[in-house]
């Protein structure tokens, strides 16, 4: 499979639908098993693992970052000194899940839009390479 793929939302989708494309394994979010054929199926569930990659690498900075936005700074000293200390403090006090709360609500948002996303740009190249190219 030959893919060529910018940012971390395009690699795992190409990833994923390579994957699934010619190992046949059974994809839980499609509720079915067998080789995932090309086509809408394939890129669903290409799209959803991909938002799922994407939430898990993309929440930790996203905490630290919506952290830093909300810190107070009590009698002219700030509650943090930058994004190390954010990141320090809170796997200190709060442990290193909590790099990850609000998973599920993240995926919610993040999963439908990479799947509408990745489909409708799998369509148009479909569609680009059948009446512009005359690929069949």
């Amino acid at each position: 499979c030959v893919c060529v793929c910018e940012g971390a939302a395009l690699y795992w989708l190409c990833k994923c639908e390579c994957f699934l494309l010619h190992n046949g394994f059974a994809c839980f979010f499609c509720f079915f098993s067998g080789t995932f054929g090309e086509g809408i199926g394939l890129h669903f569930a290409a799209s959803m693992v991909s938002g799922l990659a994407t939430t898990a690498a993309s929440m930790p900075v996203d905490i630290l970052k919506t952290r830093l936005q909300n810190m107070r700074v009590v009698n002219g000293v700030p509650q943090y000194k930058g994004a190390m200390d954010v990141f320090t403090q809170i796997v200190q006090k709060e442990g290193v899940f909590a790099l990850w709360r609000g998973f599920l609500p993240y995926w919610s948002r993040l999963g439908p839009h990479t799947v509408i996303t990745f489909v409708f740009m799998e369509q148009m190249y479909n569609t680009y390479q059948r009446l512009v190219l005359h690929n069949a």
